[in-house]
């Protein structure tokens, strides 16, 4: 098991470069997996997650969009996720080409500098650019579907000749590690949230061995340096807890102190 700080291109090449080169792999599309299995994985073939997809689509048109060149592109992102056959994506393509040439002139549309005042300036827009989209959402959704079918990697589960390599079918999404092993580590956690980081690490590392293909009895990991934990220091504060016993006083040094702290009289509420 590996532990990394952060999803990078070398932390999944030093992932990778571990197994044995898969012939799909079914990715949420992280740019750091997706160049490390083009650098370590050349020949496997590579297929983007539907649902992913269908969920970043929703962020820029949201689910209830009012524009209607949203409502298309929010309608494409709901019919891929269903898609099962060739012919079934063949038509999803064909709607695509047919919902840009549609709203192809509001794609394209530019907005230039010179025509906005700097207050209504989108405060993405970099200080030297001169000109922007008008409709960078719709753009920006259009693009991430186009581009997936230009890599060729939104119907790779139905190609025939990866079909007839591979015993069982090939799987569009990432929905079963993501229900069935990254929602239960994710539960593991919640339920004993009062763990360090590092015992944190320990319990995952121990759910996912135990969860493993061939685990072995638990019994043959206790020696006998269980049954000797390590002493744990006491550290002794010197400090008097809580105020004084008798005081006459308050100590405004201290960073315990506020002064909207004040003896009052009357019931506490």
């Amino acid at each position: 098991m590996q532990w990394c700080n952060r999803e990078n291109t070398e932390t999944y090449k030093s992932l990778l470069n571990n197994l044995l080169p898969p012939t799909v792999v079914i990715t949420d599309g992280n740019a750091g997996a997706l160049s490390a299995i083009k650098q370590v994985w050349p020949e496997t073939r590579v297929q983007r997650c539907l649902v992913h997809i269908k969920r970043n689509i929703r962020v820029l048109t949201t689910s209830k969009p009012r524009l209607q060149s949203h409502k298309a592109l929010w309608g494409l992102a709901k019919k891929l996720v269903k898609i099962r056959t060739l012919k079934e994506s063949d038509l999803w393509v064909n709607l695509l080409q047919k919902s840009y040439n549609q709203w192809k002139d509001r794609l394209n549309q530019k907005t230039f500098r010179r025509n906005v005042s700097e207050e209504n300036i989108p405060s993405w827009v970099r200080s030297n650019q001169q000109w922007w989209y008008t409709h960078q959402t719709a753009r920006k959704a259009y693009n991430l579907l186009a581009r997936q079918v230009k890599n060729g990697t939104l119907f790779t589960f139905l190609d025939p000749l990866l079909l007839e390599k591979t015993s069982v079918p090939i799987p569009s999404t990432t929905n079963t590690l993501e229900g069935c092993i990254n929602s239960q580590i994710k539960k593991l956690v919640s339920v004993h949230k009062g763990l360090s980081e590092d015992h944190m690490r320990r319990a995952i590392e121990w759910w996912c061995y135990f969860n493993s293909e061939n685990p072995s009895n638990s019994k043959q990991f206790i020696t006998s340096e269980c049954f000797k934990p390590k002493t744990k220091k006491i550290i002794i504060d010197d400090n008097p807890i809580g105020p004084a016993h008798l005081d006459t006083e308050f100590d405004l040094y201290k960073a315990d102190y506020h002064p909207d702290i004040s003896i009052r009289k009357g019931t506490m509420r």
